[in-house]
């Protein structure tokens, strides 16, 4: 077996692993354990190695993606029903695994390859904020959980709410998606204008 094919099995291994492997869940309070932990590392491995995966032959696995489209779609839609009963059941942890977690991964997993074909369909039509956000997208990936740390206080009024109507519920999670986002590139601008290209090290971009 040659190391092509050796590295092609060890990526694969790697990007299953987050589906046995579960993160560490953090909740957004004071005490909450935000320290850095070996299944988190491992859990986000899956995501950096489908990255590395398809990033190698895009033409060749987006070609495979599109032939296999339908079944993408489905699985998208089943899990994230799974993951709507389970929230509604308040169903997660099995023992240290999170079934959350696993469809979770899953689906996202799934949602960017079809979204990326989607995309790469439209590439002569898509806006200019779309890949400005692609240039950055290691940097929001990096530091978006952050900034959403620090604006979580302004939504604490909110989580005391028994009952939070639906459209008041998605706006805010859309402000504060946007502004996270925003924020995280923001960071990676000045970030490179402060030191260059060694801002990669720094910040992915």
């Amino acid at each position: 077996m040659n190391i092509r094919r050796w590295g092609t099995i060890l990526m694969i291994l790697i990007l299953s692993l987050p589906l046995a492997i579960s993160r560490v869940e953090l909740l957004l309070n004071a005490d909450s354990d935000v320290s850095l932990h070996l299944s988190t590392m491992i859990y986000f491995m899956g995501a950096y190695a489908a990255g590395m995966y398809f990033g190698t032959n895009p033409e060749e696995r987006f070609i495979w993606v599109k032939k296999n489209m339908l079944l993408f779609i489905v699985i998208t839609i089943l899990s994230s029903a799974a993951l709507i009963y389970f929230e509604i059941k308040n169903i997660n942890m099995f023992g240290a695994w999170s079934l959350r977690g696993t469809l979770f991964y899953i689906q996202k997993i799934c949602l960017s390859a079809i979204f990326i074909i989607l995309f790469k369909n439209r590439s002569e039509q898509q806006h200019y904020w779309l890949g400005q956000i692609a240039n950055y997208s290691f940097t929001i990936y990096f530091l978006h959980a952050f900034f959403l740390l620090i604006l979580y206080g302004l939504i604490m009024p909110f989580t005391t709410l028994n009952i939070i109507p639906p459209l008041q519920l998605l706006i805010v999670s859309f402000i504060f998606l946007t502004m996270s986002i925003t924020l995280s590139m923001l960071t990676g601008w000045i970030f490179k204008k402060l030191f260059g290209k060694y801002s990669r090290m720094l910040v992915g971009s």
